[in-house]
């Protein structure tokens, strides 16, 4: 019996062991990859690579999938195996192979992509931040439908009409800045936590014409410093239970306005503590811990996205109830019908209900989409937009070059010299659009600032017996892989690859940044390249499919021209009035005016920063980004603000 058992054992450990060994160097052996171990398969590779004692073990993983596209010798594609504790992962690293994942694809048999490869199911992660009938998720004729509803609301003409808004929330995110530049201290202040607070409210006005009043409650705080910033954000923790009895929304018509401001500012922290349920994953040197701690941080993550729901689905009602009540006076019986009919709702909100106004109440549907929308864009909407103006300013701040030529461009169009109170003036007045389109410079600026920083890219999924192809051209030649136990020599960078049954990534920092597009600048900041007037080297060769930080093809980012609008806007207020000085990583080096190297002040003499070839100011550490949800400046873009030099006067208005 005893030897019955024995071979029966052996029998099957072989089996496994062909299977696996099928699975880990033959069934993708088509695929560009690393070295491969048979029990590991690529977790000890991405190890050793994140755990490299010359790089920040907490970059994120878009910056690590680059250093291992660096090693193969740059393919088109490579594989990432993850089994059993995670997706066999295909990185796309040519724009050519992502423009046909992004894209509809008709193949022959049964798997047609009408809209685009589907997304892929690891975005079930983020269902408790965006919901379970979010646009990003859903697929086919229910996508389609949400896009359908949603696209007037995003259409740039209607945006634009929106510019008078989106100024006045940036005026508030000035007055900010004063409050932290004049106060005689010159104290380190998180500039993430101030372009949250406005994107923030402005994707509050724009998508459901509310008041957030998440700057208005950062104005009230006598110190803005990040000190204080980290001394406030460990008190919030233990609030949960007050601020969810302060989050309802019934009250009314001609409810007390404070009284909605307490519940948007309620609804506001309740909703920062879920983005940053997912921030805490994943953070050094306590990783290993998320095997125990996990499933207590996913339960109160979905306590804290119930509580958000809650508050949605209510004002969604009522507001709902509101429009209907004001196209529909007769039938508001506990109010006389008003002799004036109030202007109709330009929210991305009432737009989308506008069909269901003949109705006071909603169809479960539509009430369930339209609560998950609305946390769709209030995540999406001010947190990609955060991360790109902080990008911008920091660029702009040490980078001589590019400040020089936006204040060029900017007294060019709005008159030499002109105060932040003129801009923003003109920005409000109807010439405003034509102005903010006149900033060309500030568009190559806001266009490379997300080329060298994508905030997020897209996974999609190609499914056993899909059938799913992708072709790339033959134009270069890689070696892939090594001498080494499964490694795997390349034919070319043109082929043709079957990619059933894999995870599929295009992954922008790498696309973004592909020498065979960009070249030898790929790493450099240098706006001029989207100029087609500009004597930059390579200008007006970059294809549409290498820039898309946004994504592109049906399913591209509904809200990018709201990104966009926003981070000029900012430019064209802040810039000239305020020096951002970078604090830590990514800081400028600075010597004395006798040139002798030290970052002190001597004999009074102020010290100069040293300017590369590139125009751009050497730093002493590059700042580099890490995962917090999406991709953010790693220690959250610390900065000091002063005001520029010849500034007078406080900041009117």
């Amino acid at each position: 019996m005893s030897a019955l058992l024995l071979t029966a054992f052996l029998a099957l450990t072989f089996v496994a062991y062909r299977r696996l060994h099928y699975h880990r160097f033959q069934q993708y052996a088509h695929i560009p990859q690393p070295p491969t171990s048979l029990i590991w398969g690529h977790m000890s590779l991405l190890h050793k690579f994140m755990s490299q004692n010359s790089l920040p073990s907490d970059r994120h993983i878009d910056l690590v999938l680059l250093e291992i596209w660096h090693s193969l010798n740059n393919p088109p594609l490579f594989l990432i195996d993850l089994r059993p504790v995670g997706p066999c992962l295909c990185i796309i690293a040519s724009h050519h192979l992502a423009e046909q994942i992004s894209r509809p694809s008709s193949l022959s048999g049964k798997h047609d992509f009408p809209y685009s490869v589907p997304k892929s199911y690891t975005l079930g992660d983020l269902k408790p931040l965006v919901g379970h009938d979010s646009i990003i998720i859903k697929e086919g004729q229910e996508w389609k439908d949400l896009r359908k509803r949603f696209n007037p609301g995003f259409a740039p003409g209607h945006l634009m009409g929106l510019l008078p808004v989106v100024t006045e929330k940036v005026w508030m995110f000035m007055r900010l800045l004063e409050q932290v530049a004049t106060d005689g201290q010159e104290k380190v202040v998180k500039l993430d936590m101030l372009t949250q607070g406005l994107t923030v409210d402005v994707i509050g006005e724009v998508v459901m014409e509310v008041d957030v009043g998440a700057q208005e409650e950062l104005l009230g705080k006598a110190d803005l410093s990040e000190d204080a910033a980290a001394a406030a954000v460990a008190g919030a923790e233990e609030e949960d239970d007050d601020l969810a009895a302060g989050m309802g929304t019934k009250g009314g018509e001609g409810g007390d306005g404070r009284e909605e401001k307490g519940q948007m500012s309620n609804f506001t922290k309740i909703y920062y503590r879920l983005i940053t349920s997912y921030a805490a994953e994943g953070k050094p040197p306590i990783e290993w811990l998320q095997l125990f701690t996990k499933p207590f941080s996913r339960r109160r993550r979905q306590v804290l996205s119930q509580r958000v729901d809650t508050f949605l689905r209510e004002f969604v009602q009522r507001k709902h109830l509101d429009e209907f009540h004001s196209s529909n006076p007769s039938s508001h019986h506990q109010q006389p019908p008003k002799t004036t009919t109030a202007p109709k709702s330009r929210s991305i909100l009432s737009l989308s209900l506008s069909e269901q106004e003949n109705s006071p109440t909603l169809p479960p549907k539509i009430l369930s989409t339209t609560t998950d929308a609305l946390k769709t864009f209030l995540f999406a909407g001010h947190d990609t937009t955060a991360i790109l103006i902080g990008w911008i300013l920091y660029y702009l701040s040490i980078c001589p070059r590019a400040h020089s030529r936006i204040s060029s461009e900017l007294d060019s169009i709005f008159k030499p010299g002109a105060s932040p109170s003129e801009i923003r003036t003109q920005l409000s007045g109807s010439e405003g659009p034509e102005k903010l389109n006149r900033m060309v410079y500030t568009h190559a600026v806001v266009k490379e600032a997300l080329r060298l920083h994508p905030p997020a890219g897209t996974a999609r999924r190609a499914d056993v017996g899909s059938g799913f192809v992708v072709t790339e051209p033959a134009f270069s030649s890689f070696s892939v892989g090594g001498q080494g136990k499964g490694g795997r020599q390349g034919q070319g960078r043109g082929g043709q690859w079957n990619l059933d049954g894999m995870v599929l990534y295009n992954c922008a920092t790498i696309i973004h940044r592909d020498p065979e597009v960009y070249g030898e600048t790929k790493d450099e900041f240098w706006p001029e390249r989207w100029l087609s007037e500009s004597d930059f080297e390579g200008k007006g060769e970059i294809p549409p499919g290498a820039w898309r930080p946004f994504e592109r093809g049906p399913r591209d980012c509904i809200g990018r021209d709201l990104a966009i609008i926003e981070a000029k806007v900012v430019v064209a207020l802040v810039h000239g009035r305020y020096d951002f000085v970078k604090v830590g990583l990514g800081e400028k080096v600075l010597v004395p005016q006798d040139g002798q190297g030290s970052d002190e002040y001597m004999e009074g003499k102020q010290p100069v920063h040293v300017v590369d070839g590139t125009g751009c100011c050497v730093v002493k550490e590059k700042l580099y980004t890490r995962r917090q949800v999406t991709a953010r400046a790693a220690d959250g873009m610390r900065m000091k603000v002063r005001l520029a030099r010849g500034v007078v006067g406080g900041l009117e208005g």
